[in-house]
């Protein structure tokens, strides 16, 4: 609108060619080149790595690592300290296959997603995804305990995946829970919204992006700082450029826009993206 340019590229064939460059309205550049974190150490190029989450002051991280000798996913400490960060560690609580660990803003809780048991569960599989939560005290993180309410359900004999599988967990400022799990409409996944009550468990979740005529698998949600953008991953959309890319979402009068791709060329790329996440 002030006429500074808005994103720099190259258009060949009537299609993006090579690296894009988005600028603010000031014309400050935006981002240039995504780049790995903390490679061969957090960034483990032998094992798939993903789900970042940090502790409020920023000195201590959560990842989702699957181990590329046991196969295994498991959920993985690191400290910062003066020479960087430490050498990952299987957090303690992770004892069974768990991924996604994600930290309220005010870090009194963190969320995760597991295959362990629920109490008293009817499931027969054994890759029934529910979500888990652990409190902060000063001796460190309780014993994890599966969020109440209708979140969680419990994967049968013959159900196919997504169905009843719960995944992803995050919260807003509120407390409020995002997450994803097969859409009601479709056999694909999207993503879902459960408003925290005054006990502190949660209202029966509803669909937040295209919950009629769903044709898109969308998951792991996150949301920017002040709520108002929600960022996740999506596979077959029209506009994508590989099989996984990132999307975005805006708040517009209490409602999510359409969801655009994320910064095609720059941030996507014709590989798979996912899991974004933001620090402190």
């Amino acid at each position: 609108a002030n006429g500074n340019r808005k994103s720099e590229g190259n258009i060949e064939g009537g299609k993006s060619n090579g690296l894009w460059k988005y600028f603010y309205e000031n014309g400050q550049l935006v981002i240039d080149q995504p780049t790995l974190f903390d490679p061969g150490k957090i960034s483990d190029l032998n094992s798939n790595v993903w789900g970042i989450c940090f502790t409020p002051d920023g000195n201590t991280a959560y990842f989702t690592r699957r181990d590329s000798n046991t196969k295994l996913k498991r959920i993985y400490e690191v400290i910062k300290n003066k020479n960087g960060w430490s050498e990952p560690q299987i957090a303690k609580f992770s004892i069974d296959e768990d991924e996604t660990p994600f930290i309220n803003i005010q870090g009194t809780k963190m969320f995760f997603a597991s295959f362990r048991p629920l109490p008293h569960s009817s499931s027969s599989l054994k890759t029934d995804n529910n979500i888990w939560f652990m409190d902060k005290t000063q001796n460190g993180w309780t014993e994890p305990k599966p969020v109440s309410g209708s979140i969680n359900k419990s994967m049968k004999k013959g159900d196919t995946w997504p169905t009843n599988y719960e995944a992803g967990p995050i919260t807003d400022k509120q407390g409020n829970l995002y997450y994803w799990s097969r859409s009601t409409k479709t056999n694909t996944s999207n993503l879902y919204f459960a408003s925290i009550k005054v006990d502190g468990t949660f209202e029966k979740p509803v669909e937040v992006i295209d919950s009629f005529n769903n044709k898109h698998f969308d998951s792991s949600p996150i949301l920017s700082p002040d709520g108002n953008v929600l960022f996740f991953t999506s596979d077959n959309r029209p506009d994508k450029l590989s099989g996984s890319d990132i999307y975005y979402s805006k708040r517009i009068n209490n409602e999510w826009s359409k969801p655009k791709n994320l910064m095609p060329q720059l941030v996507n790329s014709y590989f798979d993206e996912g899991f974004p996440s933001f620090s402190p």
